[in-house]
């Protein structure tokens, strides 16, 4: 999550403050910040249209454990509405979730559910949907997983690792989890609804020779940003203090652009940071630069 102002001119106007909570099929899920009641945004940066979504019921303050599914995708307010669902995730007492649903269709929020879930950490690390469930990164060795028909949390073991960061996402229908450890760079595919098996790994010191002087340096490692929604071998990367894009099939990074001097650019890259994806991004990011130039 990041706030944002000027990336969003169409809607500052109206909501001066407002954080981006999630992306899906090119959607953004925004909310207000500071505003009473709590108010969730739904928006289309490409069309610049959006939809401002009732108050929820089982929760008033600001909260960021919040995913947004898009389907039957079409420009929203249009005709043909494109159709969309937000879950939210309140951490309660006792070791209980409360987990709230709106769907556009019908145009208000579910009664709350409360299921129980155990865990030390305030917030919910990458929540990502897939195929009728709700993920996240539960600790170091575990994927929780809520199920919107069962309605309780269950967990996908991890293989133990120590990680200098980590996401979830989905590209093409799969769902991936991808870390950086302090060697290498790791993709994980998510298979038969029970596991995760190693699909891609690559050595940071095997880019000593092949990658640019003015990107390689001592301690080299880069993380992920973002996922393309229908390749995933290619991934949006943070490498220093640049933006790249990883190529897995060529093993190769491709530098998007050095970001450090340009603010739009700059807050909307971190914006992709534990996003599923946005595949809109590098072309968005290109169009930015030419306004500044």
């Amino acid at each position: 999550m990041i706030s944002i102002d000027r990336p969003l001119r169409f809607l500052s106007s109206i909501y001066p403050t407002m954080a981006v909570f999630y992306s899906d099929n090119e959607f953004l899920l925004c909310a207000v910040k500071y505003k009473t009641p709590f108010t969730y945004i739904v928006c289309n940066p490409v069309t610049k249209q959006w939809i401002t979504l009732p108050e929820p019921r089982g929760h008033c303050q600001y909260n960021e454990n919040v995913l947004l599914h898009v389907y039957n995708v079409d420009e929203l307010c249009s005709k043909t509405t494109t159709q969309f669902m937000v879950m939210c995730f309140i951490k309660e007492p006792n070791d209980l979730l409360q987990v709230e649903l709106y769907c556009s269709k019908k145009g208000k929020w579910n009664k709350p559910k409360l299921c129980y879930y155990s865990s030390r950490l305030k917030e919910i690390d990458c929540i990502t949907y897939f195929k009728g469930s709700a993920y996240w990164i539960h600790d170091e060795r575990q994927i929780a997983v809520y199920g919107l028909k069962e309605e309780s949390v269950g967990f996908v073991e991890l293989s133990p690792d120590i990680r200098l960061s980590a996401g979830l996402g989905v590209s093409a229908g799969v769902l991936y989890f991808i870390e950086t450890t302090p060697k290498c760079f790791q993709v994980w595919v998510f298979e038969n609804g029970a596991e995760f098996s190693l699909k891609h790994s690559i050595e940071f010191e095997s880019f000593k020779e092949r990658s640019p002087s003015h990107l390689y340096r001592e301690g080299f490692t880069f993380h992920l940003m973002g996922f393309h929604p229908l390749d995933y071998q290619l991934v949006l990367v943070k490498c220093n203090d640049k933006v790249a894009l990883y190529h897995m099939d060529k093993r190769s990074l491709e530098v998007v652009d050095d970001m450090n001097d340009i603010w739009e650019l700059w807050t909307l890259v971190w914006l992709l940071q534990g996003l599923p994806l946005l595949s809109s991004s590098v072309a968005y990011l290109h169009s930015l630069q030419k306004e500044h130039q």
